[in-house]
């Protein structure tokens, strides 16, 4: 299988964090996504035009280490994504290109 591995971190200072939530801070989806689409441009050098099926499973804690799993995104398969910290599911879903 075609595949391709990337890592993000969001510090505690990112702008995304204020008010998300205060004392128990999260990353919010959409930062995760964005993380998503720009190892898709890494990865295959195009932009993500929406995200038709997405699973927020887990949540991502500032400074978190996540690690993004791609596959597929040609012909024979459509790109699939996998956001990942520690072994415990983030979030999955499929990208189209």
């Amino acid at each position: 299988m075609n595949e391709y591995r990337s890592h993000a971190t969001i510090g505690a200072g990112h702008p995304c964090l204020d008010g998300h939530f205060p004392g128990n801070p999260i990353v919010p989806g959409v930062v995760l996504l964005e993380a998503v689409a720009a190892a898709v441009r890494e990865w295959r050098g195009v932009a993500v035009s929406g995200f038709p099926s997405v699973k927020f499973v887990s949540p991502l804690r500032p400074d978190e280490q996540m690690e993004i799993i791609l596959s597929g995104g040609d012909a024979a398969a459509p790109l699939r994504f996998r956001c990942e910290s520690g072994g415990r599911l983030l979030a999955q879903g499929s990208a189209i290109l």
